[in-house]
C-alpha cells in the first residue's frame, strides 16, 4: 500500500519529472503478494507443488517487468520477452530463488524488511550512478553510452528502488524489535518480486551480474545454510524450523534483536560491496570485493555454528581451563 501510494502520490504530482513504471511492474507485485497471500491464509507450503507452481508464474511476470525497464523493452510489447529465453529462464530461477529466499529470511522481526530495505538502497546507489554516468559522460565506461533509452531505464530502476525503500520504512518502525505488524508471506513474496525485477533491470542495462550474487548475499547464505542442515539432519527442505542463521545467532547473544542487527550489518556491507563491483574500475577493488563478502558470510556461519547462550560457553571454557 505504501508503494502503491507513493507511486500515485509521484505520478500526480509531478508527471513530468516521475519515470512511469510500465504496467508490468504493478502486475507482477500484484500477483506476488497474491501468491504469498493465499499462503498467508491457507498455507500452499503443504503442497511445495502448489506453492512453487505459483512463484514460477509469477516470476515469468517479475522477468517481463525487469525487462520493461530496460532500453530494448521502453515500448513494453508483451511479446518482446519471447525474443529472449535464455533471459526468461534467468528471470525465471532468480524470481524463484528470491522470492523464497526472502520468504524463509522472514523468520524474526525485522529480518526480511531490514534486509529488503538494504538490498533497494544498494540498488537505488547503482542506478543514480548509472543514471549520472548515462547523464553526464564517463565515456571510458564502455558499459554505459549517452543513450535517451539508457537515461530513462536507470530512472525506472531508481524509481522503483525509492519505492520499496519508502514502503519498507513505512514498515520496519513497526516490525522491530517488537512487531506490531507482519510482513507475512505476502509481504515478503512482494520484497522479493520486486528486488527480482530491479535486478533484471540493473543487469540488462549494465551488463553486469557479479554484484548480483554479493548483493543478495546475506539472504542466500541463510537459504543455503538451512537448507544444508535440513538435508544433513534428513529433514524435509519445506517444513519450518528455527534454526536460520538469525535463530542461532540469537541463541548465541540471548537476543533476537542484536541477531538481526547483525545481519543487517552484514547486509549495509554487502550493499556497499555490490556497488563497488559493479561501477568500480579497479580489479584489484572488484576482486577484493568477492572475497570481502566470503569472509562476512563465513563470520555468519562461525558466530550460527555454536548456538549456545553466552554464560554456557563461557561456564564451558571455565570448566574446561580448571580440568
Amino acid at each position: 500500500m505504501a508503494m502503491a501510494t507513493g507511486a500515485i502520490v509521484m505520478n500526480t504530482a509531478i508527471p513530468e519529472a516521475t519515470p512511469q513504471l510500465p504496467i508490468s511492474w504493478w502486475l507482477a507485485l500484484a500477483a506476488a503478494t497474491w501468491v504469498g497471500m493465499l499462503d498467508d491464509l491457507a498455507p500452499v507450503g503443504n503442497s511445495p507443488r502448489k506453492k512453487l507452481a505459483g512463484q514460477t508464474a509469477v516470476a515469468a511476470l517479475v522477468a517481463a517487468a525487469g525487462y520493461a525497464a530496460s532500453p530494448a523493452l521502453l515500448s513494453l510489447d508483451g511479446l518482446e520477452i519471447l525474443r529472449h529465453p535464455a533471459w526468461l529462464v534467468i528471470g525465471l530461477g532468480m524470481g524463484v530463488l528470491l522470492m523464497n529466499a526472502y520468504n524463509l529470511v522472514d523468520n524474526s522481526n525485522g529480518a526480511c524488511a531490514g534486509l529488503g530495505l538494504l538490498a533497494a538502497t544498494g540498488i537505488l546507489v547503482m542506478s543514480l550512478v548509472g543514471l549520472s554516468i548515462a547523464s553526464f559522460g564517463a565515456e571510458e565506461l564502455t558499459m554505459v553510452r549517452r543513450d535517451t533509452n539508457l537515461i530513462r531505464g536507470w530512472e525506472r530502476a531508481a524509481h522503483g528502488s525509492a519505492l520499496l525503500i519508502g514502503g519498507l520504512l513505512a514498515v520496519l518502525p513497526f516490525n522491530y524489535p517488537r512487531a506490531k505488524i507482519f510482513l507475512g508471506d505476502a509481504g515478503s513474496h512482494l520484497v522479493g518480486a520486486v528486488l527480482t525485477a530491479l535486478t533484471l533491470a540493473l543487469v540488462s542495462l549494465s551488463g553486469q551480474v557479479l554484484f548480483v550474487p554479493i548483493l543478495f548475499a546475506v539472504p542466500l547464505a541463510d537459504v543455503v545454510w538451512v537448507v544444508a542442515l535440513r538435508l544433513r539432519e534428513k529433514r524435509p527442505i519445506m517444513v519450518g524450523d528455527r534454526e536460520h542463521l538469525a535463530h542461532r545467532i540469537g541463541r548465541r547473544f540471548d537476543s533476537s534483536a542484536r541477531a538481526v542487527a547483525v545481519l543487517w550489518l552484514a547486509c549495509l556491507c554487502t550493499s556497499g560491496l555490490a556497488v563497488v563491483v559493479m561501477w568500480g574500475t579497479n580489479t584489484v577493488a572488484r576482486l577484493g570485493s568477492v572475497a570481502a563478502t566470503l569472509v562476512l558470510v563465513a563470520v555468519l556461519y562461525v558466530l550460527a555454528a555454536d548456538d549456545r547462550p553466552r554464560d554456557v560457553r563461557h561456564g564451558a571454557s571455565r570448566d574446561s581451563s580448571e580440568a
